[in-house]
């Protein structure tokens, strides 16, 4: 039913199914998946299972999945994801456009330079 949330089982649970998730997440970074209910078991419906995304779709909707609803999964195989992002600090992006353009600037031996 609409509205409910619900878990995705780790069955075939990869990067490529993160990297799709961050990015629908707006979130960039490096692609991490879990497994085993790794950040802790969900309660009520498992909505996805069997997810093979290639790591282009724009929407986990979009990649290839078992039906709605359909699994073999208990929630202690719920999947998770991590974005992590590529940078420690050491780069960044400065302008007067924000911090997603800019000229690209780093950060060596305590000052930041281009």
């Amino acid at each position: 039913p609409r509205g409910v949330w619900g878990s995705v089982c780790d069955d075939q649970w990869d990067e490529s199914d993160v990297e799709v998730v961050c990015r629908q997440l707006g979130l960039g970074g490096v692609a991490r998946a879990w497994g085993q209910a790794y950040f802790g078991a969900g309660s009520g419906r498992v909505w996805l299972d069997e997810v093979r995304c290639t790591g282009n779709e724009l929407t986990l909707e979009q990649c290839p999945k078992a039906a709605w609803g359909e699994h073999n999964c208990l929630h202690s195989e719920d999947a998770g994801a991590s974005c992590t992002p590529l940078t420690d600090g050491s780069v960044r992006l400065s302008g007067d456009s924000g911090s997603s353009e800019g000229r690209l600037e780093v950060f060596y031996r305590g000052q930041w330079g281009r």
